[in-house]
């Protein structure tokens, strides 16, 4: 049976909450990729439109298997 889900949005998506610190606008994300360190992390590059980079480290919900 066919799954639905949402239909794509024009550009990335917001990065969860994640609160530019130079101008205060939301983020949006740019990228996840693994750590290449440990597996069970990923890093997530955030972006804003002012030029700010953030980068934060989440763990995987699944633990990295």
């Amino acid at each position: 049976m066919p799954q639905t889900h949402l239909p794509a949005l024009p550009g990335p998506p917001p990065a969860r909450g994640k609160t530019c610190r130079a101008c205060g606008k939301s983020m949006r994300l740019v990228s996840v990729e693994p750590d290449t360190r440990y597996t069970n992390l990923d890093r997530h590059d955030c972006a804003c439109d002012c030029g700010w980079v953030e980068t934060f480290f989440v763990l995987k919900p699944d633990g990295g298997h």
